[in-house]
């Protein structure tokens, strides 16, 4: 058997787990059988199914050669006889001590802690370690039953079921009824959220023990939780085709990286360092650089919020964010200048705080344009980004405003040369006359302390006008006109950062509206390039470039 199959019966992550779930015993399997080999395993989503192609058959003789492994750690709780068990386990309650020492001393946790957490007191989970440890004495015919289930499309699952529930039955094994469980099923409900509502009782809907086993050993692989007081959010990395080795080597370097921060910022810090670890190069796992997109690899990450109501959190919200499919390069160097800007991206949004509701609808903006490649939205966001960062920098009791900066207009080129059309806009003359024009009146004058001398408020009406295309015009006339006039007054024109925008220039630039671009379009790309900061000015050497933190620490 080389080749496996895992329905998508849900659209959520439990499809995902169970994949990932099957390709964790399968790899155990593997280093039981042959230490000396590591096979390849390679995941691929097909659409309706996920498909686990293995480069080495395993037969019934491999089966019954491999020794008994648990598939899910045991979590202990004050509720164990700890000293009774005859099994390593986990320790949840001195877990919980390290963690309560370690946030006091401002140290590293164990980064899968909130899993811990989160399976300590569930029953369902402890029980399914029990279901796996009744076939001791039958293992082979279990990793038999699990291969064969997953591997012959013709049979149902009625009849796989059918099947191994009489083999139970007939050996006299002991296994404890498993309910659906939202916290790997989020898509189940209790009572009034099945199907079919037929009352308003607690009772949980049953579900196969056999699929929730599998399920619950994927977890391990894939899931990042993080509690926000006392509601909880879990995501599962979704792989596109890539192999398990590869994919376990990314979400390791994820669970390491990752930190607590608010909700938002959390799907986006994700999204950031997914990229970032799929576009960087490991010798371990490719020999040379690989050049595909990195959505073709993961394709995003689903999630569901839990919200809690007392006794137990249940499901508010559940979704999916995709990794942007405009990222891609054809060289080492661009690689390397798409992880500069996200790592830039990443630094920027961490010292956006979530507790203003301006702030929300800025970091929902910016979200939108990440995980739905919608640059509309991007956009956006840069308007209101302009705002929030002038505001910031114009303020004298804000602590943390030198730590939030313009963006770099070498990385937005970056961004968008992935589209013909904004390149050609960003390329032409008057365009970058004009776009140099707001900068001079807005980021220059702050970064070098001519405060007096900004315009506030410029943003704004950019995107007022930016309605029709006469409106547009019509603005960035007026402000063209008194731009050059400020600076024959104040006498600027002997300053590096000051220069006129010539009649040639705005003639130039006029001709973008001949070439059917929208006006919105248009503003858009002024607002982010104007409110940038060009890579000359400043203090940005290569050297602090590589000492920014991934986590979004506010420093530098």
């Amino acid at each position: 058997m080389k080749e496996f199959y895992v329905s998508k019966e849900s659209g959520t992550f439990s499809d995902t787990i169970e994949c990932l779930g099957l390709v964790s015993i399968l790899q155990k399997v593997f280093n039981k059988i042959d230490l000396m080999e590591t096979p390849e395993i390679v995941i691929e989503d097909k659409g309706g199914y996920f498909q686990i192609t293995c480069n080495k058959d395993i037969t019934k003789d491999d089966l019954k050669k491999c020794e008994y492994f648990d598939f899910i750690p045991f979590i202990a709780n004050k509720k164990d006889k700890k000293d009774k068990l005859d099994f390593d386990s986990i320790d949840y309650e001195k877990e919980k001590e390290v963690r309560e020492i370690a946030y006091r001393n401002k140290e590293t946790t164990r980064p899968d802690y909130d899993i811990i957490r989160m399976f300590s007191n569930m029953d369902g989970y402890k029980n399914s370690f029990y279901n796996c440890r009744a076939w001791k004495n039958h293992f082979s015919s279990l990793l038999d039953f699990i291969l064969n289930f997953y591997t012959n499309f013709e049979k149902s699952t009625e009849e796989n079921i059918k099947t191994i529930s009489s083999f139970i039955k007939k050996n006299d094994i002991k296994i404890i009824k498993i309910n659906s469980l939202q916290d790997i099923n989020p898509d189940k409900g209790k009572g009034v959220n099945q199907v079919k509502a037929n009352g308003i009782s607690p009772k949980g809907q049953s579900a196969f023990w056999f699929n929730q086993l599998v399920r619950f050993t994927g977890t391990w692989d894939c899931f990042i939780s993080r509690y926000f007081d006392k509601d909880i959010k879990t995501y599962a990395l979704t792989p596109q085709k890539i192999s398990s080795q590869y994919l376990s080597n990314i979400f390791e370097k994820l669970k390491t990286l990752v930190r607590k921060t608010d909700s938002i910022k959390m799907d986006i810090l994700l999204l950031h360092l997914t990229l970032i670890e799929l576009i960087k190069h490991d010798e371990r796992f490719q020999i040379e650089w690989s050049f595909g997109k990195p959505s073709d690899k993961i394709s995003g990450l689903q999630f569901a919020y839990f919200k809690n109501l007392g006794q137990r959190p249940a499901v508010t919200n559940i979704g999916f964010l995709g990794l942007p499919n405009f990222v891609k390069f054809n060289s080492e160097a661009e690689g390397n200048n798409w992880i500069d800007v996200w790592q830039e991206h990443n630094k920027i949004i961490s010292n956006i705080e979530e507790g203003n509701s301006s702030h929300i609808s800025m970091l929902q903006n910016y979200r939108q344009f990440l995980s739905t490649s919608d640059f509309n939205s991007f956009f956006d966001f840069q308007y209101k980004y302009a705002s929030f960062l002038m505001a910031a920098k114009n303020s004298n009791n804000n602590p943390k405003s030198k730590y939030i900066n313009p963006f770099n207009l070498y990385n937005l080129e970056v961004l968008m040369a992935t589209s013909e059309k904004y390149s050609r806009i960003i390329k032409n003359t008057g365009f970058i006359a004009i776009a140099r024009a707001i900068r001079n009146s807005t980021v220059n004058p702050i970064i070098f302390k001519e405060k007096k001398d900004v315009t506030f408020g410029l943003n704004q009406k950019i995107k007022i006008a930016s309605r029709t295309k006469d409106s547009l015009l019509t603005e960035i006339s007026e402000f063209v006109q008194k731009y050059n006039e400020t600076l024959m007054l104040k006498d600027y024109h002997n300053k590096v950062h000051k220069k006129y925008v010539t009649t040639e220039e705005y003639e130039e630039f006029c001709k973008l509206f001949d070439e059917e671009h929208s006006s919105k379009l248009i503003a858009g790309l002024l607002v982010a390039f104007g409110y940038s900061k060009d890579p000359s000015k400043g203090n940005t050497t290569e050297e602090n470039k590589n000492k920014q933190i991934l986590e979004g620490e506010d420093n530098e």
